[in-house]
């Protein structure tokens, strides 16, 4: 349940489950999207080649961007996927959101001659308004995501422990001193 900290002015999610269970949503929703749109970029592949070699960056930046937006979006999925990388997901999510609403930022603000679009699937068809609302929404799912499972993780109090990706409940002070032999 969400209730509103009227000290504070500020919004808390009154439960860690219900912070859990909307970081689950969040996650499933940013599968979907980065799926869908890396999946319809590799099945027809050459669209998107000739999407993005018209855009109007650089040559070299727009063959960069053709070789580099699909596997980034499906490590995107294999991080999210996975609850011990969530984090790192998270962040991707949030990296390639902010490059995507800041180009079609750009593209209202008529930065660019010409507007070009080498979206996938049915996101192609919305307007460039309409997109760019679209990217701010997903923006802000990442965002506030991140937001969640930093809190969630302070206030488990867990970290995880080096290399392993695994959790490991935290130890009272002069635990390892408490230990007896005999």
């Amino acid at each position: 349940m969400i209730r509103k900290d009227h000290a504070s002015n500020n919004f808390r999610f009154s439960t860690p489950m219900n912070r859990s269970l909307i970081i689950r949503l969040i996650t499933a929703a940013l599968i979907i999207l980065y799926f869908y749109t890396a999946l319809s970029k590799v099945i027809d592949y050459e669209k998107f080649r000739a999407q993005m070699l018209n855009q109007t960056f650089p040559s070299w930046l727009s063959h960069l961007a053709f070789w580099l937006l699909p596997p980034a979006e499906l490590l995107a999925v294999l991080l999210l996927v996975n609850p011990s990388m969530r984090h790192a997901g998270l962040w991707l999510s949030t990296l390639l959101m902010t490059a995507f609403t800041g180009y079609m930022g750009l593209v209202l603000l008529d930065f660019f001659s010409r507007r070009p679009c080498s979206c996938g699937g049915v996101i192609s068809s919305l307007s460039f308004e309409s997109h760019f609302l679209f990217n701010l929404f997903f923006l802000t799912l990442s965002i506030t995501g991140l937001m969640l499972a930093r809190r969630e993780a302070s206030s488990d109090n867990i970290k995880p422990d080096a290399g392993t990706g695994s959790k490991s409940a935290p130890r009272p002070p002069g635990a390892a001193e408490n230990l007896k032999t005999e």
